[in-house]
């Protein structure tokens, strides 16, 4: 795209088809907390959890608002999440290998990534997608408090995760062959009250004692659309859901606020150059944001644009990049105005997010190359997880690291404000 911009008529028609008008999108009050945030981002963050944390969206995702919010902080997440694994150190006979029992590496995993803070989410597989019985939820329990007095011993903050939702579909029962038992390929058709089960324990156990999310709950509403023909694993909608739902219990959702001054009034337009933080842009869900989602969205883009110095009473227009943007008056812009999810909505017209895809691929090559060479020097259980030797793993590690230092979360645009014709 040219730099002279897209005019309003043109501009409008283009925006259309990727979910709406801008200018006359609602506004959305964000319900972001002024609160201090519940945990403290240390130099060592890990996640633990199974083949849905090792799938690692979520952990991107929320490393990805990290790094554009916090900028000051150049620390590291390492994501341990393992494939098939369990806490409860149970298998079913048709797995295609006995699942990994984190115990077995949980002691080498720490000594090799020191966490000062860790996420945990297990149970998914815990249950071995069975019905409930009470030994096996002895099991999950036992393998829960194990890891929790391993990292109390370290000093490490912890933040505990319920399961997710198992999305089974539909009322029909599980059909078994005789002597045949419950697997992943043949779930009983009620694990999610399983699950339930278990989430409900980790509540009433750990509320108390340290930060605990309900994942579950955060994704049961929007379960329609967080999960495709997989009924185990989310999608990317799920993953975006779940990120949001740590980012907004540990209040570490931000309203960043650009302030501007118009010095001696304005005569016929004032120009000027702003960086406001990167957006997380429509394109990342494929073709746009669900509507269901959309609110969510607007948090972890909320942006306020505060301009003083304009005639209260008069309106005016706000151009970015040479596009008219938004209109308000000379009191609502000192008062301040939401612009960052349509800053969203503009990327996808304009060149604006080459800083942004490469903040967001530098954060997905390092989980996927490192992390996942880390994981395998550790060891564990899973005969099918690839990975490249840790010797390469690291000398890819600290070009990334490299790179997002220099990098401050940030993208400049060219703004103007004129009076609206």
């Amino acid at each position: 795209m040219g730099k002279e911009g897209l005019n309003r008529r043109e501009f409008l028609k283009r925006t259309a088809a990727i979910g709406g008008v801008l200018a006359a999108a609602p506004f959305i009050n964000p319900v972001i907390s002024e609160a201090k945030p519940l945990v403290k981002l240390p130099s060592r963050i890990v996640f633990l959890g199974d083949s849905i944390t090792m799938d690692g969206r979520y952990v991107n995702l929320f490393e990805y608002y990290i790094r554009i919010h916090y900028p000051e902080w150049q620390g590291e997440i390492i994501n341990m999440g393992l494939s098939s694994e369990t806490v409860s150190g149970l298998s079913e006979p048709s797995h295609p290998f006995p699942r990994p029992y984190v115990h077995d590496r949980l002691r080498d995993v720490l000594d090799k990534t020191n966490p000062e803070l860790a996420f945990v989410c297990y149970g998914m597989n815990c249950g071995i997608y069975h019905d409930f019985s009470e030994k096996r939820f002895e099991a999950y329990k036992t393998g829960i408090m194990g890891i929790a007095n391993q990292l109390k011993e370290r000093k490490t903050e912890v933040v505990m995760l319920t399961p997710p939702p198992f999305a089974f579909r539909g009322n029909e029962k599980t059909i078994l062959a005789d002597g045949e038992a419950y697997s992943y390929s043949k779930p009983y058709e009620a694990y999610d009250d399983v699950l339930t089960t278990y989430g409900n324990w980790i509540k009433e156990t750990f509320s108390k004692k340290m930060q605990v999310i309900d994942i579950h709950a955060a994704i049961e509403p929007y379960k329609e659309i967080c999960y495709d023909q997989d009924i185990v694993h989310p999608n990317f909608n799920g993953h975006f859901v779940w990120a949001h739902a740590l980012l907004k219990n540990l209040k570490l959702l931000k309203e960043e606020k650009i302030k501007v001054s118009v010095e001696g009034g304005m005569a016929d337009s004032y120009a000027f150059e702003e960086k406001l933080p990167f957006s997380f842009p429509e394109k990342m869900f494929g073709e746009k944001c669900p509507a269901q989602l959309k609110d969510m969205l607007a948090e972890m883009n909320y942006t306020t644009l505060k301009i003083k110095g304009l005639p209260a009473k008069n309106d005016y227009s706000l151009f970015v990049e040479g596009t008219d943007f938004k209109e308000g008056s000379g009191k609502e812009w000192k008062k301040g105005i939401e612009v960052g999810s349509l800053i969203a909505k503009l990327a996808a017209v304009n060149d604006t997010t080459k800083e942004v895809d490469t903040l967001w691929e530098v954060v997905q090559q390092k989980r996927g190359i490192y992390d996942r060479a880390l994981l395998n020097a550790i060891g564990h259980g899973n005969p099918h997880v690839e990975a490249v030797p840790l010797v390469e793993g690291e000398r890819v590690k600290t070009e990334l690291l490299e790179k997002l230092a220099e990098m401050d979360g940030k993208q400049g645009f060219k703004m103007e404000v004129k009076p609206t014709a």
